[in-house]
C-alpha cells in the first residue's frame, strides 16, 4: 500500500511537472507568437509609413510638375501676347508710313500738275504776245521761224525743269 501511494505520488508529481512544462512551453509559444505579431505589426506600420511617405512625395512631385506646367503656359501666353502686340504695332506703323507716303506722293503730284499748268499757261500767253508782236513788226516767214525756235527752247526748258523735280 505504501509503495502504491508513493508511486501514485510520484506519478502525480510527474504529471504536475509535465503540466508545468507544458504550461511553460505554451507560455513560451504565446510569447513567441506575441513577439511575431508585434514584429509583423511593426513591419506593417513601417510599410504603411513608407507608402504614405512615397505617396506624399509623389503628390508633391505632381504638384510641382503642375505648377511648372502652369508657369510655362503663363509664360508662353505672355510671350504670345507680347508678339501679337508687337506685330499689331508694326502693322500700325507700316500703315501710317504708307499713308504718309501716299499723302506726300499725292501732294507732290498735285504740286507738279499745278506747276505744269502754270508753265503751259505762261507759254501760251507768251506765244500769243509774240505772235501779236510778230504780226505787227516783221514779215511773216522770218517771224514764224524765230517764234518756232523760241517755242522749242521754252518747251525743252520746261521738260528739264519737270525732270529735276522728279
Amino acid at each position: 500500500k505504501k509503495k502504491k501511494k508513493k508511486k501514485k505520488k510520484k506519478k502525480k508529481k510527474k504529471k504536475k511537472k509535465k503540466k508545468k512544462k507544458k504550461k511553460k512551453k505554451k507560455k513560451k509559444k504565446k510569447k513567441k507568437k506575441k513577439k511575431k505579431k508585434k514584429k509583423k505589426k511593426k513591419k506593417k506600420k513601417k510599410k504603411k509609413k513608407k507608402k504614405k511617405k512615397k505617396k506624399k512625395k509623389k503628390k508633391k512631385k505632381k504638384k510641382k510638375k503642375k505648377k511648372k506646367k502652369k508657369k510655362k503656359k503663363k509664360k508662353k501666353k505672355k510671350k504670345k501676347k507680347k508678339k501679337k502686340k508687337k506685330k499689331k504695332k508694326k502693322k500700325k506703323k507700316k500703315k501710317k508710313k504708307k499713308k504718309k507716303k501716299k499723302k506726300k506722293k499725292k501732294k507732290e503730284e498735285e504740286e507738279e500738275e499745278e506747276e505744269e499748268e502754270e508753265e503751259e499757261e505762261e507759254e501760251e500767253e507768251e506765244e500769243e504776245e509774240e505772235e501779236d508782236r510778230g504780226k505787227k513788226n516783221c514779215s511773216w516767214s522770218w517771224c514764224n521761224g524765230t517764234l518756232l525756235l523760241q517755242f522749242i527752247a521754252k518747251k525743252s526748258n520746261a521738260i528739264i525743269a519737270s525732270n529735276s523735280l522728279l
